[in-house]
């Protein structure tokens, strides 16, 4: 996946609030915080590395 699948939105949370979602060119941000590096995988999962702690 690259920036080019991803779309600018505001993504429900369980909590009931709501993540910003920016493409802006090549750069994808959640709630302001850049995604560094993604598709990590773990045994069970798969992990996207941000460049600060959010909180929704």
């Amino acid at each position: 996946m690259t920036s080019k699948d991803v779309k600018t939105i505001q993504a429900p949370t369980l909590n009931g609030k709501t993540l910003d979602i920016v493409v802006d060119g090549e750069k994808v941000t959640v709630n302001g915080a850049t995604i560094e590096k993604v598709y990590i995988e773990g045994s069970d999962s798969v992990v996207h590395v941000i460049d600060k702690v959010v909180t929704p």
